[in-house]
């Protein structure tokens, strides 16, 4: 929630972090400066997953909502994004 209120880095820094980046011939990746940034119904959708060894984790939010979920799994290889994304659309209807 402090990603998205602005009290973890300053709201310029989170535009900054979470406008979607372009290759040199102007295509978009649908990657920020560390975030996933992609489009759920029409709303800005914001990701970032990770791991380690023996783990998975997830984290997507909408900001605009001030909506997030964050899965981590004790299981490396876990499909942690698909059961994140599973949840968003059950929650946020």
């Amino acid at each position: 929630m402090a990603t998205m209120q602005g009290t973890l880095v300053t709201k310029a820094s989170q535009e900054q972090m979470w406008t979607p980046q372009k290759t040199r011939d102007g295509k978009a990746t649908g990657y920020g400066l560390g975030w996933g940034i992609g489009d759920w119904k029409g709303e800005r959708k914001i990701a970032h997953s990770g791991g380690q060894p023996g783990t998975s984790t997830d984290l997507v939010m909408l900001p605009e909502h001030g909506f997030a979920v964050a899965v981590m799994c004790n299981l490396e290889d876990a499909q942690a994004s698909e059961l994140a994304d599973k949840i968003l659309q059950e929650a946020a209807r």
